[in-house]
Protein backbone atom coordinates (compact mmCIF):
# COMPACT_ATOMS: atom_id res chain seq x y z
CA UNK A 1 0.00 0.00 0.00
CA UNK A 2 1.30 3.48 -0.89
CA UNK A 3 1.31 6.68 1.54
CA UNK A 4 -2.08 7.51 0.24
CA UNK A 5 -4.05 4.45 1.14
CA UNK A 6 -4.06 3.12 -2.54
CA UNK A 7 -2.78 -0.57 -3.58
CA UNK A 8 -1.75 -1.20 -6.71
CA UNK A 9 -4.33 -3.36 -7.56
CA UNK A 10 -7.21 -0.90 -6.54
CA UNK A 11 -5.68 1.15 -8.93
CA UNK A 12 -5.19 -1.50 -11.67
CA UNK A 13 -9.09 -2.39 -10.92
CA UNK A 14 -9.90 1.06 -11.39
CA UNK A 15 -8.23 1.28 -14.36
CA UNK A 16 -10.38 -1.65 -15.65
CA UNK A 17 -13.66 -0.06 -14.66
CA UNK A 18 -13.53 -3.22 -11.75
CA UNK A 19 -13.38 -1.29 -8.75
CA UNK A 20 -16.99 -0.52 -7.07
CA UNK A 21 -18.86 1.52 -4.55
CA UNK A 22 -17.06 3.61 -1.97
CA UNK A 23 -13.35 2.65 -2.72
CA UNK A 24 -13.95 3.90 -6.46
CA UNK A 25 -15.75 7.01 -5.43
CA UNK A 26 -11.74 7.52 -2.89
CA UNK A 27 -9.65 6.45 -5.41
CA UNK A 28 -11.41 9.25 -8.34
CA UNK A 29 -10.87 11.51 -5.50
CA UNK A 30 -7.59 11.21 -4.85
CA UNK A 31 -6.80 11.03 -8.81
CA UNK A 32 -8.05 14.62 -8.93
CA UNK A 33 -6.25 16.31 -6.03
CA UNK A 34 -2.92 14.04 -6.73
CA UNK A 35 -0.34 15.14 -9.89
CA UNK A 36 1.95 11.86 -8.65
CA UNK A 37 -0.88 9.45 -9.02
CA UNK A 38 -2.77 11.24 -11.72
CA UNK A 39 0.83 10.24 -13.51
CA UNK A 40 0.70 6.64 -12.46
CA UNK A 41 -2.76 6.36 -14.02
CA UNK A 42 -2.03 7.67 -17.65
CA UNK A 43 1.01 5.53 -17.72
CA UNK A 44 -0.96 2.19 -16.39
CA UNK A 45 -3.73 3.33 -18.57
CA UNK A 46 -1.69 3.63 -21.96
CA UNK A 47 0.13 0.38 -21.41
CA UNK A 48 -3.37 -1.12 -21.70
CA UNK A 49 -4.40 0.84 -24.68
CA UNK A 50 -1.75 -0.43 -26.42
CA UNK A 51 -1.85 -4.00 -25.63
CA UNK A 52 -5.48 -3.75 -26.58
CA UNK A 53 -4.63 -2.06 -29.67
CA UNK A 54 -2.20 -4.55 -30.77
CA UNK A 55 -4.36 -7.88 -29.53
CA UNK A 56 -7.65 -6.22 -30.95
CA UNK A 57 -7.29 -8.52 -34.72
CA UNK A 58 -7.78 -11.49 -32.61
CA UNK A 59 -11.07 -10.49 -31.48
CA UNK A 60 -12.19 -10.76 -35.18
CA UNK A 61 -10.61 -13.48 -36.82
CA UNK A 62 -12.60 -16.48 -37.84
CA UNK A 63 -12.28 -19.94 -35.22
CA UNK A 64 -10.13 -22.28 -37.38
CA UNK A 65 -11.39 -24.85 -38.78
CA UNK A 66 -10.06 -27.85 -37.28
CA UNK A 67 -10.96 -26.39 -34.22
CA UNK A 68 -14.82 -26.55 -35.46
CA UNK A 69 -14.27 -30.41 -36.78
CA UNK A 70 -15.20 -33.26 -34.46
CA UNK A 71 -12.16 -34.60 -32.82
CA UNK A 72 -11.82 -38.72 -33.74
CA UNK A 73 -9.39 -39.34 -31.26
CA UNK A 74 -10.95 -42.35 -29.61
CA UNK A 75 -11.82 -44.29 -33.06
CA UNK A 76 -7.89 -43.76 -34.00
CA UNK A 77 -6.26 -47.50 -34.01
CA UNK A 78 -3.89 -47.93 -30.86
CA UNK A 79 -0.30 -49.32 -31.08
CA UNK A 80 0.46 -52.17 -28.54
CA UNK A 81 2.79 -50.59 -26.00
CA UNK A 82 5.51 -52.29 -23.35
CA UNK A 83 4.38 -52.29 -19.47
CA UNK A 84 7.08 -49.78 -19.03
CA UNK A 85 6.05 -47.32 -21.41
CA UNK A 86 2.39 -47.42 -20.02
CA UNK A 87 3.71 -46.61 -16.35
CA UNK A 88 5.68 -43.85 -17.70
CA UNK A 89 2.72 -42.58 -19.36
CA UNK A 90 0.34 -42.93 -15.91
CA UNK A 91 3.15 -41.15 -14.19
CA UNK A 92 3.50 -38.31 -16.95
CA UNK A 93 -0.47 -37.54 -17.09
CA UNK A 94 -0.22 -37.81 -12.78
CA UNK A 95 2.50 -35.15 -12.96
CA UNK A 96 0.65 -33.09 -15.19
CA UNK A 97 -3.07 -33.48 -13.27
CA UNK A 98 -1.27 -32.49 -10.00
CA UNK A 99 -0.18 -29.55 -11.87
CA UNK A 100 -3.16 -28.52 -13.19
CA UNK A 101 -4.82 -29.31 -9.46
CA UNK A 102 -1.94 -26.62 -8.19
CA UNK A 103 -2.51 -23.60 -10.88
CA UNK A 104 -6.59 -24.04 -10.42
CA UNK A 105 -9.68 -23.53 -12.63
CA UNK A 106 -7.15 -21.57 -15.14
CA UNK A 107 -5.55 -24.84 -15.87
CA UNK A 108 -8.24 -27.02 -17.14
CA UNK A 109 -7.65 -29.71 -19.80
CA UNK A 110 -7.87 -28.04 -22.80
CA UNK A 111 -4.77 -26.12 -21.06
CA UNK A 112 -2.02 -29.00 -21.68
CA UNK A 113 -0.30 -26.16 -23.36
CA UNK A 114 -0.43 -24.25 -19.72
CA UNK A 115 0.60 -27.47 -17.60
CA UNK A 116 3.45 -28.20 -20.08
CA UNK A 117 5.23 -24.64 -19.67
CA UNK A 118 4.83 -25.05 -15.93
CA UNK A 119 6.43 -28.46 -15.95
CA UNK A 120 9.50 -26.99 -17.52
CA UNK A 121 10.06 -23.94 -15.70
CA UNK A 122 10.02 -26.08 -12.58
CA UNK A 123 12.22 -28.67 -14.07
CA UNK A 124 9.86 -31.70 -14.22
CA UNK A 125 10.85 -31.95 -17.84
CA UNK A 126 14.71 -32.46 -18.41
CA UNK A 127 16.18 -30.37 -21.52
CA UNK A 128 16.90 -32.21 -24.74
CA UNK A 129 19.74 -29.16 -24.99
CA UNK A 130 20.68 -25.58 -22.75
CA UNK A 131 22.53 -23.43 -23.99
CA UNK A 132 23.67 -20.01 -22.01
CA UNK A 133 22.81 -16.80 -23.01
CA UNK A 134 26.37 -16.29 -25.25
CA UNK A 135 25.39 -19.25 -26.98
CA UNK A 136 22.00 -18.47 -27.74
CA UNK A 137 23.36 -15.31 -29.02
CA UNK A 138 25.98 -16.63 -31.47
CA UNK A 139 23.41 -19.27 -32.39
CA UNK A 140 21.36 -16.81 -34.13
CA UNK A 141 17.99 -16.55 -35.47
CA UNK A 142 18.27 -19.16 -37.26
CA UNK A 143 18.77 -21.77 -34.46
CA UNK A 144 15.55 -20.37 -33.13
CA UNK A 145 13.65 -21.06 -36.59
CA UNK A 146 15.08 -24.31 -37.56
CA UNK A 147 14.14 -25.19 -34.07
CA UNK A 148 10.69 -24.26 -33.81
CA UNK A 149 9.92 -24.25 -37.51
CA UNK A 150 8.57 -20.53 -37.59
CA UNK A 151 10.57 -17.60 -37.90
CA UNK A 152 11.24 -15.83 -34.48
CA UNK A 153 14.02 -14.42 -32.43
CA UNK A 154 15.27 -14.12 -28.67
CA UNK A 155 13.33 -11.15 -27.15
CA UNK A 156 15.43 -7.89 -25.81
CA UNK A 157 13.97 -7.44 -22.37
CA UNK A 158 16.19 -5.27 -21.17
CA UNK A 159 14.13 -2.16 -20.98
CA UNK A 160 12.48 -3.77 -18.14
CA UNK A 161 15.44 -4.23 -16.24
CA UNK A 162 15.41 -8.39 -17.87
CA UNK A 163 18.54 -10.01 -19.02
CA UNK A 164 18.90 -13.44 -21.32
CA UNK A 165 20.33 -16.36 -18.48
CA UNK A 166 20.13 -19.73 -20.67
CA UNK A 167 18.06 -21.21 -23.29
CA UNK A 168 16.64 -25.15 -23.47
CA UNK A 169 15.42 -26.94 -25.98
CA UNK A 170 12.52 -29.80 -25.04
CA UNK A 171 10.73 -32.48 -27.07
CA UNK A 172 6.71 -30.67 -26.95
CA UNK A 173 5.04 -34.06 -26.34
CA UNK A 174 3.12 -33.73 -29.45
CA UNK A 175 5.73 -32.86 -32.50
CA UNK A 176 8.87 -31.08 -33.06
CA UNK A 177 10.08 -29.23 -30.52
CA UNK A 178 9.58 -26.36 -27.73
CA UNK A 179 12.17 -23.69 -26.25
CA UNK A 180 12.43 -21.94 -23.23
CA UNK A 181 13.95 -19.14 -22.65
CA UNK A 182 14.82 -17.94 -19.25
CA UNK A 183 15.84 -14.46 -17.97
CA UNK A 184 16.54 -13.07 -15.05
CA UNK A 185 16.52 -9.45 -13.39
CA UNK A 186 18.85 -7.29 -10.98
CA UNK A 187 16.67 -8.97 -7.61
CA UNK A 188 17.10 -12.23 -8.95
CA UNK A 189 13.45 -12.63 -10.38
CA UNK A 190 13.23 -15.10 -13.31
CA UNK A 191 10.93 -14.94 -16.16
CA UNK A 192 10.60 -17.78 -18.34
CA UNK A 193 9.28 -17.43 -22.32
CA UNK A 194 7.81 -21.05 -23.26
CA UNK A 195 7.57 -21.37 -27.28
CA UNK A 196 6.25 -24.02 -29.30
CA UNK A 197 4.63 -25.01 -31.99
CA UNK A 198 0.47 -23.62 -32.60
CA UNK A 199 -2.01 -25.94 -30.93
CA UNK A 200 -4.84 -24.25 -33.15
CA UNK A 201 -6.33 -21.50 -30.71
CA UNK A 202 -6.01 -18.04 -31.16
CA UNK A 203 -6.18 -16.28 -27.60
CA UNK A 204 -4.50 -13.35 -24.99
CA UNK A 205 -4.72 -14.33 -21.86
CA UNK A 206 -3.42 -12.66 -18.57
CA UNK A 207 -4.07 -15.80 -15.79
CA UNK A 208 -4.97 -14.48 -11.98
CA UNK A 209 -2.10 -14.49 -9.88
CA UNK A 210 -1.46 -17.71 -8.17
CA UNK A 211 1.74 -18.36 -6.13
CA UNK A 212 3.12 -14.79 -6.36
CA UNK A 213 3.67 -16.24 -10.32
CA UNK A 214 1.53 -14.01 -12.70
CA UNK A 215 1.32 -16.00 -16.72
CA UNK A 216 0.44 -14.76 -19.73
CA UNK A 217 -0.51 -16.92 -22.64
CA UNK A 218 -0.45 -15.53 -26.37
CA UNK A 219 -1.70 -17.98 -29.15
CA UNK A 220 -2.05 -17.62 -32.66
CA UNK A 221 -1.87 -19.45 -36.19
CA UNK A 222 1.97 -19.00 -35.87
CA UNK A 223 3.08 -20.06 -32.95
CA UNK A 224 1.92 -20.47 -29.11
CA UNK A 225 3.89 -18.96 -26.04
CA UNK A 226 3.75 -19.12 -22.31
CA UNK A 227 5.11 -16.03 -20.58
CA UNK A 228 5.61 -16.97 -16.67
CA UNK A 229 7.14 -14.45 -14.17
CA UNK A 230 7.02 -12.97 -10.32
CA UNK A 231 5.79 -9.46 -11.70
CA UNK A 232 2.56 -7.35 -11.69
CA UNK A 233 0.20 -7.23 -14.28
CA UNK A 234 1.12 -4.13 -15.74
CA UNK A 235 4.91 -5.32 -15.88
CA UNK A 236 4.19 -8.16 -18.06
CA UNK A 237 1.71 -6.17 -20.45
CA UNK A 238 4.60 -4.30 -21.23
CA UNK A 239 6.85 -7.51 -21.63
CA UNK A 240 4.47 -9.04 -24.19
CA UNK A 241 4.70 -5.78 -25.87
CA UNK A 242 8.50 -5.68 -25.35
CA UNK A 243 8.13 -9.18 -27.05
CA UNK A 244 6.19 -8.87 -29.96
CA UNK A 245 8.63 -7.92 -32.93
CA UNK A 246 10.62 -10.25 -31.94
CA UNK A 247 7.72 -13.50 -31.13
CA UNK A 248 5.70 -11.91 -34.02
CA UNK A 249 2.62 -11.72 -31.80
Amino acid sequence: MNQIGITEAELHAYIDGELEGQRSEVVAGLLNADPTLRKRYAAYSADRDRLRAIYAPLADEPLPARLLRPLIVASAPRRAVWPWAAACATLAAAATILLMLQLGPAATAKDALLAEAMAVRNGTEAPERQLSAADTMAAGADFMEKTLSSPVGVPDLGQEGYQLADLAVYNDHESGRAVQLSYRDGKGHRLTVYLHRPTGADRYEILPERGGKRVCIVENQELSRVMIGEMSEQQMLRIASLSYDALRF
